[in-house]
């Protein structure tokens, strides 16, 4: 019995594939592909920042607008000098600043009087800062008191506050009724801090009947500075 040979292809390697179709959707013309939603974000981003800019703008110059105009000194000024219309000038505050001033309308007024302290050039003028006829009124003395942490309130004290001064027993004795300090009254007339103790220099106006004692119990660091009310 004869086996019959199978036919076989002598070239497998040239057979010819089928071709593979694929659908594709053609695009419409001027179709994009790209997403339109970060877009409209990008264009809402950029309406609220021009938005938020104008505001800005806007509170900028509305709020520079707001401004009062105030007396300043345009020199030095040495305490007891009398003022004069070549001493001032004037310049622009924001409104409703706890800044003490005198109105530039009211510059006139000022005409006159005397510096109770130095003032220095640029300075807005206080108004306590002056006051009429001599810078010492004849009935009193100032007084100078050099007081570290504990001899006064720790709330800022002000040219023209009304104050008591307290002649305290010396150091190490207690008070007891028959030790009891005695009291002055005083009008600070000027504030500073020495740069090298460290202490509040303040001057103070006081009756010149009681400027000996208070000056003497000062030199030995027995005063104590009280802030009243009723400036």
């Amino acid at each position: 019995m004869t086996a019959v040979a199978e036919k076989q292809d002598p070239n497998p390697a040239e057979k010819p594939e089928k071709p593979t179709s694929k659908k594709t959707t053609p695009k419409k013309p001027g179709q994009s592909t790209v997403a339109t939603k970060p877009r409209k974000l990008l264009i809402a981003s950029g309406v609220l920042l021009a938005v938020l800019g104008a505001m800005g703008a806007y509170f900028v110059i509305d709020s520079s607008s707001n401004t009062t105009t105030v007396v300043a000194v345009n020199k030095d000024i040495a305490r007891g000098h009398v003022i004069e219309g070549g001493d001032l000038s004037s310049v622009q505050i924001p409104e409703g600043q706890p800044i003490p001033h005198v109105a530039a309308d009211d510059a006139r007024s000022l005409l006159g009087k005397s510096a109770t302290l130095d003032i220095p050039t640029g300075s807005i003028l206080n108004p306590s800062s002056v006051a009429d006829g001599p810078a010492i009124p004849g009935e009193q003395s100032m007084v100078g008191l050099s007081l570290t942490g504990g001899k006064f309130p720790g709330y800022p004290l002000r040219d023209g506050d009304p104050v008591r001064l307290v002649v305290t027993p010396p150091q190490g004795q207690p008070v007891t009724k028959d030790t009891e300090p005695s009291t002055y009254t005083g009008t600070v007339a000027s504030i500073q801090v020495d740069e090298v103790s460290g202490n509040t220099i303040v001057s103070v106006l006081v009756p010149r009947e009681n400027s000996a004692v208070i000056a003497t119990a000062a030199s030995a660091n027995q005063v104590a500075l009280v802030l009243d009310g009723g400036k």
